[in-house]
């Protein structure tokens, strides 16, 4: 599944930052020039990504690595499946 194209941007910890400090989130929105109240994270952590970047003002989308189905209390939405998002992607955006 090719879920690369649509994503503009990846920021690391090689900038010096690591999630969940909100000033990683600020710092992938400033590379886009993109609103942080208009921007969507989606993460597999719910704490370090999730709970980060909706302390930072984004909205998220959780997606588990595990296949343990525990809901996130963060995230605006969750995905069990990478096909799924994809299809919300790709309606959406």
């Amino acid at each position: 599944m090719a879920l690369r194209k649509h994503f503009e941007c990846v920021v690391s910890e090689a900038v010096g930052l690591r999630k969940p400090d909100k000033a990683i989130f600020e710092l992938a929105c400033d590379e886009l020039n993109a609103e942080i109240s208009s921007s969507i994270f989606i993460g597999d952590n719910p704490v370090s990504d999730i709970k980060g970047a909706k302390e930072a003002g984004l909205s998220t989308i959780y997606v588990p690595v595990e296949c343990v189905h525990k809901p996130c209390e963060f995230a605006d939405q969750t995905f069990y499946n990478l096909t799924d998002l994809a299809d919300c992607i790709e309606r959406k955006y």
